[in-house]
């Protein structure tokens, strides 16, 4: 099963064709890069993925599920789960200096409901998937 699955993505802002029959498979494990020049829609890609801007045509799946198929109460369920986020480029606009590392790995989990303790295990397991110390979420 893919964990993330573009198939013929279109998508256009306005009257523009921003891409054209994209497809894209990333399966749990693997790691992805996207690269290409400014404005050859990397950007654009992964705001389709997440729903952040509209499909023309095509599919798009997280975890087997059709995002843009999500309408109202399931669509805000699904972007409160965390199943997937969307993180910032430059750290100056992603990452507060002001909230310490736990705070903003809990975040997502923290949004989603999840208890305390779960989500403390989450980030401790987040921290060390990425081969950090745990004592790191003490930190800014």
């Amino acid at each position: 099963m893919s964990l993330l699955e573009l198939s013929h993505v279109d998508v256009r802002l306005g009257r523009t064709a921003v891409l054209h029959d994209v497809s894209l498979r990333v399966r749990p494990g693997e790691v992805v890069g996207i690269v290409g020049e400014s404005g050859s829609g990397k950007t654009t890609l992964a705001r389709a993925a997440l729903r952040a801007v509209d499909v023309a045509a095509g599919q798009v799946r997280i975890d087997g599920v059709d995002v843009h198929r999500l309408r109202g109460s399931r669509l805000r369920q699904w972007r409160r789960s965390g199943a997937a986020q969307y993180v910032f480029q430059d750290p100056l606009r992603s990452l507060d200096p002001g909230i310490r590392v736990h705070g903003s790995i809990a975040e997502g989990p923290r949004l989603a409901g999840l208890p305390r303790e779960e989500v403390d295990a989450r980030v401790d397991r987040a921290l060390r998937a990425v081969g950090l110390d745990a004592d790191l979420a003490a930190r800014r």
